[in-house]
C-alpha cells in the first residue's frame, strides 16, 4: 500500500552535469522505476554540454524522459509539444528505424522504415521549430488551431510562394502532427485529439495533382501497337483494352 502511495506522486527526477575523463561533460537525467515491487534507480544521458550549454536547454531536452518516467501519473505541468515530439520519436519511430544494414525490419513494427524516416524528418524540420514551446493544452484553443491552418497554408507552394512545399509534403506534416496528438491522448496528456474530426483542416487542393498526367490518345494507342512485336503487342493490347492493374500487366512477362 505504501508503495502505491509513493508511486502516485509525480517525480521530476534530477538533472546533473557530470564530467568525463574523455570528451565533453554530459547532462545525466536520473529517475526511479518500480519493477516487481522493487525500486530501481535509472539514469540516461541527455546530451553533451556542447549540445546544451545551459541547464534550461538540457531540461527542455529531457522533458520526454520525465514523461516516460511517469507513464501513469498526473503531470501538474502540461507537457510541451517539444516533449511530445521527443517521446513520439523515441518510443514510436526509433523502433521502426532500428534496422541493421542489409537486414529486415521487424514484422511487428507499426510502420515502414521509409515512413518513419519521413515522419521524423517532418517533425524535426518543420513542426519542432514552430510549435515546440507550446503547451499541449494550448492546442485545444480555437485560436491556436486556426494558427495551425494558417501555418500550413503558408508552407504551401503557390504563385506567391514559389519556394513553398508540395501539397503531398504539407499533407504529410499535417498527418504526423495528428498522429503525435493521437499518442498524446493515449498517454493521458490530452482528453481528445485537437486535430481530429476536422478540427484542423488542410488547405483546399491538398490532394490535387501538381502536374496533369500524360494520357495516351486512341490514335497514339493504335500507332504504338503497329510498331511492336507479336509478344509486346499482345501485352499492350491486353493492358489497353481491359485496363488491368499495373502489377497484372507486368505479370504477363
Amino acid at each position: 500500500m505504501d508503495r502505491v502511495k509513493r508511486r502516485s506522486k509525480y517525480q521530476y527526477g534530477t538533472l546533473t552535469l557530470e564530467k568525463r575523463s574523455r570528451g565533453p561533460d554530459v547532462w545525466v537525467y536520473r529517475f526511479v522505476e518500480f519493477e516487481a515491487g522493487r525500486k530501481r534507480r535509472r539514469k540516461t544521458i541527455v546530451g553533451t554540454h556542447e549540445q546544451y550549454p545551459t541547464r534550461a536547454a538540457a531540461e527542455r531536452a529531457s522533458e520526454h524522459l520525465r514523461l516516460s518516467a511517469n507513464p501513469e501519473t498526473f503531470n501538474p505541468e502540461c507537457p510541451t509539444m517539444g516533449g511530445l515530439i521527443d517521446r513520439y520519436i523515441e518510443q514510436i519511430l526509433h523502433p521502426c528505424l532500428d534496422v541493421p544494414l542489409g537486414g529486415v525490419q521487424d514484422s511487428a513494427a507499426p510502420m515502414s522504415f521509409q515512413c518513419a524516416k519521413s515522419y521524423q524528418s517532418a517533425l524535426n524540420r518543420w513542426v519542432r521549430p514552430h510549435w515546440q514551446d507550446y503547451r499541449l493544452q494550448d492546442f485545444n484553443k480555437p485560436a491556436v488551431r486556426a494558427s495551425i491552418e494558417e501555418w500550413l497554408r503558408s508552407l504551401w507552394r503557390s504563385p506567391k510562394n514559389a519556394n513553398g512545399l508540395a501539397p503531398k509534403m504539407v499533407r504529410s506534416i499535417w498527418n504526423v502532427m495528428k498522429l503525435a496528438f493521437k499518442f498524446a491522448v493515449k498517454w493521458g496528456y490530452l482528453n481528445e485529439n485537437p486535430m481530429g474530426e476536422k478540427r484542423v483542416e488542410l488547405p483546399r487542393g491538398s490532394t490535387k495533382r501538381q502536374k496533369q498526367p500524360v494520357q495516351l490518345t486512341a490514335a497514339g494507342f493504335f500507332l504504338l501497337l503497329s510498331r511492336l512485336g507479336p509478344c509486346e503487342k499482345v501485352a499492350v493490347a491486353f493492358a489497353g483494352w481491359l485496363g488491368p492493374r499495373i502489377s497484372e500487366a507486368f505479370g504477363l512477362k
